[in-house]
């Protein structure tokens, strides 16, 4: 089975979401300090998203060093 890594963004996404929505819960608990969240991606998956974040990181660069360095004529 093949996932695409718009169904991977969406799972992290989804993840974050809710992970943000039970710290911003208004009601502490002590079960849910002692609830610990395992995900498990595979090597292919995590490739995927290493190499996306690379990608980003490498563009974010180029753009910030443009911005500093502007091209001479």
């Amino acid at each position: 089975m093949t996932i695409s890594a718009n169904q991977v963004s969406a799972v992290i996404r989804t993840y974050l979401k809710n992970a943000r929505d039970r710290l911003d819960d208004d009601s502490p608990s002590d079960d849910a300090e002692k609830q610990r969240d395992e995900i498990t991606i595979s090597e292919d998956a995590r490739k995927i998203l290493y190499d996306r974040i690379g990608k980003r990181l490498v563009q974010k660069l180029r753009n910030q060093m443009a911005a500093d360095y502007p091209a001479m004529p």
